[in-house]
């Protein structure tokens, strides 16, 4: 396994393969890419389902100090910031008919089928784990903490150039309804400044696992007749669950440009100004520039119109594929959604919890 030397934590993946079962770290393989942002982050695992740490709040500094004269006393100051894991579950069932019909038409044998029900099982759970993760508590009752209960109105700018009018340093203003309210939309979709080092914003796993798979088991699943009514058939099921949360260490090291619309529309320039506007003032990195693939689609059309614009290219389109933002890496993540308002995401949670429930058989 390759380590990266300059941040050394490990990634879902890569935690995975170092402390989970075999099988289950090549089922992780497998689906991960439905999870970028939750397998980008950095991973642990702690021994319980709750933690509280210390997180600095000033750092101490050098400073001049004459001979004869003495030094300053300086020191750091911390805060106590508590992190509260959440528990998701959900259930493998297959029909014992199903299992024997497959086998006795030389389809798919019951291991085979068990294993691919098994990785859908987790193909859903990952993409609900890494909504969680974009969303949290906003997608309903049961969720955890997510970016959008982290990122501070200070780390936030708006593709609305009707929000730009707002002089966010004063005092007055902030305290604004019509400020207040502009803070309050999240209609249209966001890019996100990520900085990922020195485990500025960590996934943690609970009690010293990440997503356990229970004993598969033959059991009565419950299930509706043909007349709607209550009944049973023989099965196999198996549970999938994970305490996890998102503990921010540093609340510097997320910042995000808001209400992405197509009338909006997006650009390298405004993407790097929206960058400028939140960082430059701060000793943070981005490593990473998260967006969905409408988001970069429009970012592409806008390429491929300045290069024509410019001579650079024939009037296309869509320009090349993009991977960067004034060099920093693209994360594709589709998970985040092209209506991030409150009621939608309202929505987007139950319709989630809806269908996994009706996913319940294979």
């Amino acid at each position: 396994m390759e380590f990266n030397y300059s941040n050394m934590s490990l990634s879902m993946q890569e935690l995975y393969q170092t402390q989970e079962a075999e099988k289950d770290g090549r089922l992780v393989d497998e689906v991960v890419a439905s999870a970028p942002l939750l397998n980008y982050l950095d991973s642990r695992t702690i021994p319980g389902i709750s933690i509280e740490c210390w997180r600095r709040k000033a750092v101490p500094f050098f400073g001049p100090r004459p001979i004869g004269y003495g030094a300053k006393n300086l020191k750091g100051f911390y805060e106590k910031v508590p992190a509260s894991l959440f528990h998701f579950d959900g259930k493998l069932e297959v029909d014992a008919a199903l299992l024997e019909v497959e086998k006795n038409q030389g389809g798919l044998s019951p291991a085979s089928l068990v294993a691919r029900t098994a990785k859908d099982i987790m193909d859903g759970g990952m993409k609900l784990l890494d909504l969680n993760l974009l969303y949290g508590s906003k997608l309903g009752a049961g969720f955890g903490l997510g970016l959008h209960q982290v990122i501070a109105p200070f780390m936030t700018v708006s593709a609305n150039s009707e929000y730009a009018k707002f002089d966010a340093t004063s005092e007055s203003v902030r305290k604004s309804k019509e400020y207040l309210a502009a803070c309050a939309d999240n209609t249209g979709s966001s890019v996100y400044f990520i900085c990922k080092k020195n485990a500025a914003l960590e996934v943690l796993w609970g009690n010293g696992k990440g997503i356990r798979r229970g004993r598969l088991r033959d059991v009565e699943v419950d299930g509706e007749t043909v007349d709607g009514i209550v009944g049973t058939f023989e099965g196999k099921v198996q549970h999938f669950s994970a305490w996890v949360g998102l503990f921010p260490r540093n609340q510097f090291a997320i910042g995000r440009m808001k209400n992405i619309t197509a009338e909006t529309g997006i650009s390298d320039a405004a993407i790097i100004e929206a960058k400028s506007l939140i960082f430059d003032e701060l000793d943070m990195e981005v490593t990473a520039i998260v967006m969905n693939k409408s988001v970069r689609s429009m970012l592409q059309k806008n390429r491929a119109n300045v290069q024509a614009v410019h001579g650079l290219g024939s009037a296309t389109l869509y320009a090349a594929t993009q991977t960067e933002v004034d060099g920093i890496p693209i994360l594709v993540d589709n998970n985040i959604q092209m209506d991030e308002s409150d009621e939608a995401l309202a929505k987007l949670g139950r319709k989630q919890l809806a269908e996994a429930k009706g996913r319940a058989t294979f």
